[in-house]
């Protein structure tokens, strides 16, 4: 669920912020196309493992930015402490490339953010209710970055 709304949500905020509809288009147009890429050579396609790999570090680089403010966000929307924690243990993991890195970041922060047991849990083991705290974070940090934005605005409009 975090992973997914940095994907869906606030990626495409921020990138249209920047750069407007075509920045939003952008980013979600490269998750789209990494994830077909993806679906592709799981079945066995071989031909487009290159070009995958490519959007992949693509989108990786576009999440890596909106993906550090939204694990801002889910820190103050739930234990912030916790969630901090996590920050420095996801910071500390070495993985393969900046969009799993940013993934980790985003799922760490974002199940300690909701309750500090859950995480070093395997998703597997996560509930319905669970998933149901997850969209109330997410749903907090959404108002989080619409009141940052509206901030933003109005500082704009008074300068």
């Amino acid at each position: 669920i975090f992973v997914q709304a940095n994907n869906r949500i606030f990626g495409v905020i921020l990138w249209f912020m920047l750069l407007g509809p075509a920045g939003a288009w952008l980013f979600r147009v490269s998750d789209l196309m990494r994830r077909r890429a993806a679906f592709e050579a799981a079945r066995g396609a071989a031909a487009g493992q290159g070009l995958g790999h490519a959007l992949a570090a693509l989108h990786g680089l576009l999440a890596w930015i909106p993906a550090r403010l939204a694990a801002a966000a889910y820190a103050l929307a739930g234990s912030f402490e916790d969630a901090v924690g996590n920050w420095r243990v996801a910071v500390d993991r070495a993985a393969e490339s900046l969009l799993d890195r940013s993934e980790d970041l985003l799922a760490r922060v974002g199940c300690a953010s909701l309750q500090p047991s859950l995480a070093g849990l395997p998703a597997e083991a996560l509930d319905a209710a669970t998933a149901r705290g997850a969209w109330r974070i997410v749903s907090r940090s959404t108002w989080i970055w619409l009141a940052v934005i509206a901030l933003l605005v109005l500082a704009g409009a008074a300068s």
